[in-house]
């Protein structure tokens, strides 16, 4: 049998990384062809995360690149070597861009996953359009994340035939994700950074916990994530006066499950779109009640009866508002609903169908 190399070039963990790896552990016992080629310090962090500590019983399977730069220049030069050595007839499954000449020439069968929700534009990112339309052009199969995108590269009858949708968008293990003994704790999870809004939910809290102490709350507020673009801002907020006399920290976690367990409330704020977040799927199984903004197409990810959606542009009144509706809910309506929303995630992004949809699509490879 011809090998299956999954390729984790991204430099840390994010959504699709921990679901893809989640996707390759399932699949391994009964795929032995089945091989992971990732760069060292991201396999690190994926085996810190309980759900995935699973992967070091596959370590004759898994081959690291020591790489540190990021750029996407560094980055495949130093993967390069190891793609090459692959043989001919070799299933390479690659996240976004990829280097096809080398795969063309190596005679290798790609699958490409586009895990993102939007298309670089040729007047905008020249150097990424080109890079992704090679990449989309000279793939065997295209598995597509977001469905308007999937309708966009559609319209390309040469790219039609080879396009898949993912199966049921996002993952979520129903057994490693689940309700804790709930307490009024409100979670953002997810990177520091402007598109995720983290900022802005920081700069509610004031507003919020002035309304929920008047309604006889006593609340505490997580903040979850690796620092980026508005780490300094949300820092240097926390430290100020503002803040001394509410429950509020800002840490990392590689076990996202422990911290979602006690939450009530999970905050998904990112723009243009929360769909198909992980951790938001991972929140709702874990029975968090979720606060969405309500952009692109985030509306796939919850039954809008139980979440809450806020408008994408939300004030922090709006904002605050939906959290506290949640909060101030009896502790039998909140039990109904955080129950019925454990349900509803837990059956729709199972990790078995999902798992099934990317072995179909390696068969169809290594038929080609």
């Amino acid at each position: 049998m011809k090998p299956i190399v999954l390729v984790i070039a991204a430099d840390g963990v994010g959504g699709v990384e921990t679901r893809l790896s989640e996707v390759w552990l399932h699949l391994a016992p009964r795929m032995p062809q089945l091989r992971m080629l990732v760069r060292r310090g991201t396999l690190d962090q994926l085996c810190l995360r309980p759900d995935l500590a699973g992967l070091r019983k596959f370590v004759d399977r898994i081959q690291t690149v020591d790489v540190r730069d990021t750029s996407f220049a560094r980055t495949w030069a130093a993967f390069a070597p190891v793609l090459w050595s692959l043989p001919p007839g070799t299933i390479v499954h690659h996240i976004l861009q990829a280097p096809p000449l080398l795969h063309r020439l190596r005679g290798h069968r790609v699958l490409l996953s586009w895990v993102g929700t939007t298309f670089p534009r040729l007047s905008e990112k020249p150097a990424d359009w080109a890079a992704s339309n090679l990449s989309v052009r000279s793939a065997g199969l295209v598995d597509v994340l977001d469905p308007q995108i999937f309708d966009q590269l559609g319209r390309d009858r040469a790219l039609a035939p080879k396009l898949r949708l993912t199966a049921g968008g996002t993952i979520v293990n129903g057994k490693a994700f689940r309700p804790g003994e709930k307490r009024d704790l409100v979670v953002f999870l997810g990177r520091v950074e402007k598109y995720k809004n983290a900022l802005a939910f920081v700069e509610t809290l004031p507003l919020l916990n002035e309304l929920l102490t008047a309604a006889g709350k006593k609340t505490a507020f997580r903040v979850y994530g690796r620092p980026a673009d508005q780490g300094q801002a949300v820092r240097t907020s926390l430290d100020s006066l503002a803040y001394q006399t509410i429950d509020v920290s800002w840490e990392e976690t590689s076990d996202p499950a422990s911290v979602l367990a006690p939450a009530k409330v999970f905050v998904s704020l990112q723009t243009p779109s929360n769909y198909p977040s992980k951790a938001l799927a991972e929140a709702m199984a874990a029975g968090c009640v979720p606060v969405i903004t309500d952009s692109g197409e985030s509306r796939r990810m919850a039954d809008a009866k139980l979440a809450q959606f806020i408008p994408e542009h939300f004030t922090r009144q709006q904002l605050a508002d939906a959290i506290r509706a949640v909060l101030t809910l009896s502790d039998a309506q909140f039990a109904r609903r955080s129950a019925a929303i454990r349900a509803d995630a837990v059956r729709r992004f199972a990790l078995a169908p999902q798992a099934d949809y990317f072995a179909h699509l390696y068969a169809q490879l290594g038929e080609c």
